[in-house]
Order: structure tokens, then C-alpha cells, then sequence
């Protein structure tokens, strides 16, 4: 499944920690743009120039690599609705006039980020790491799981199987009984499945680890 294509119009915050995963997004984006527009990518900090190559080679075959332009800065420069801007960890950003459709991305840490966070009619999406390539792309109350790899920039496959069934399982509970502790999780689990406590133990650890939940304050918070 391809990434979802509302980051091409509009101009967008990215905010996350992991600046590797935001720079694989940011550069698969551009190359996705240059099919049918002028791409300017402009950075304050040094990013792999080859993830365009390496990219386009494993994903983006068709991209085109001519229309694609790695300038100084953007901060005194305006682009139409033909062309696309990546920002990377831009110390300031362009007016809602100078630009039409931009990727900005930066860390959500330091006083840069909270400037840029503020400023409308940007939108922002906040990039979180699930486990392993896995993460989560969260925009307003909309959460969407996504892989981000040399290989491979879109929608995470879906669980199959046990781990599948006993998702289902606790998000059912979630709604039924409320906040769930980690015995009630367990008690869901093994007397649904008719398995052993052991097993459902396991299960329950391995959907923690893959990110689908969330454990605070001994509740369960099923994503």
C-alpha cells in the first residue's frame, strides 16, 4: 500500500524524534512530487544526498531526478502550486502565500520546533516509533501505522492469526469494561481463546512490543 498521498498538497509539519525516518519520508515524498512538479529541498543540518538515488532505485522508479533541486534556503524564496518544498529542521518557516504545498520536518524538541509548531495554517503530524521500522503517524485524532524503510515507505501490513483475534479481543473489552488492567487483558485473552494464562501472556507481550498497546499506570491503552 502506497503512503498516503495527503502530504503532497498543503503545507505539512512532520514532528519526530528520528530524523533517519524523517528524512527516508521527506525524500520519498520529493521523489513521489518530481513526476509532475519542480521538487526544492532545502536543510539547515547535512541528510544522506543518496536517498534519492536509493530510493528512487527500490520505490519511486518514476521519478525524475532532473526536477528535483537541493538549494541553500528557502526562507526568502516563494514556490506556485507546480512546484514542492522540503524543509529540513528549517529555522523558519515561509508564509501561508509563499508557498502552496511544503514538508517541513523537525524534531519536537529546542525552541526552533516550537516556533514552527505554532505558525497556521501548517498542519502537523507527529511521527512516533512503534517498533523496529514500525510507526505511528498521528494527525489530530487520526493515527495511522506505517513502515518506513530503504525498501519500503507506506502503510504497515496488518497482525494475522492469534495476535489479530486477541487485539480485537481487548479492543472489544476496552469498549464493554472501560480501562483495562493487565490481569483483565489476561483473563480476555485466555478464556476467549481457550488458551493457557502462559499463552496469553505471551501474546499480550509480543502486541506491547509490536506497539498496538500501551501499558500506563498498570492500564492497558489498546491503539
Amino acid at each position: 500500500m502506497k503512503f498516503p498521498w495527503t502530504f503532497l498538497k498543503g503545507t505539512w509539519i512532520l514532528i519526530g524524534h528520528e530524523a533517519w525516518a524523517r528524512d527516508i519520508i521527506s525524500i520519498y515524498l520529493a521523489l513521489l512530487a518530481s513526476i509532475n512538479k519542480t521538487v526544492y529541498i532545502a536543510s539547515t543540518r547535512s541528510w544522506r544526498t543518496e536517498l534519492l538515488d536509493i530510493l528512487k532505485e527500490n520505490i519511486v522508479n518514476d521519478a525524475r531526478l532532473e526536477n528535483i533541486y537541493v538549494i541553500e534556503s528557502a526562507e526568502s524564496w516563494s514556490a506556485g502550486p507546480e512546484e514542492y518544498v522540503i524543509l529540513i529542521d528549517p529555522s523558519t518557516l515561509p508564509g501561508p502565500r509563499e508557498v502552496c504545498n511544503a514538508l517541513a520536518s523537525t524534531s519536537h524538541e529546542g525552541a526552533k520546533a516550537a516556533s514552527v509548531k505554532r505558525l497556521y495554517p501548517w498542519r502537523k503530524a507527529y511521527l512516533k516509533r512503534l517498533h523496529g521500522r514500525e510507526f505511528a503517524i498521528k494527525v489530530r485524532e487520526v493515527s495511522l501505522r506505517v513502515t518506513i524503510s530503504l525498501n519500503y515507505v507506506g502503510l504497515s501490513q496488518p497482525i494475522e492469526g492469534a495476535y489479530r483475534e486477541a487485539l480485537r479481543m481487548l479492543r472489544q473489552g476496552t469498549v464493554d469494561y472501560g480501562a483495562l488492567s493487565i490481569k483483565d487483558a489476561l483473563d480476555i485473552i485466555s478464556y476467549g481463546m481457550k488458551i493457557k494464562r502462559s499463552s496469553a501472556r505471551d501474546i499480550l507481550s509480543e502486541l506491547v512490543k509490536r506497539g498496538y498497546i500501551t501499558i500506563s499506570n498498570g492500564r492497558l491503552i489498546v491503539h
